[in-house]
């Protein structure tokens, strides 16, 4: 995807385009309002929790003693 906007937005965006509904053809208020809708879903939330994840090491820091 390579709309421009926020994570919420591109959700909202791929939603529309799934509907088939342009997205020139809605207002922004309604598109406002559809992100407010989605955003009930469980589905539009990360899956991961990123809450305090720095970036990972891959390798790096304390390795186990055998």
């Amino acid at each position: 995807m390579d709309y421009k906007g926020s994570t919420e937005e591109k959700k909202a965006r791929l939603f529309l385009a799934n509907l088939d509904i342009d997205y020139d053809a809605i207002t922004r208020e309604q598109f406002t309002n559809l992100i407010e809708v989605l955003k009930l879903s469980r589905h539009m939330n990360s899956p991961i929790s990123q809450r305090g994840k720095g970036s990972m090491p891959h390798g790096k820091g304390k390795r186990k003693r055998k």
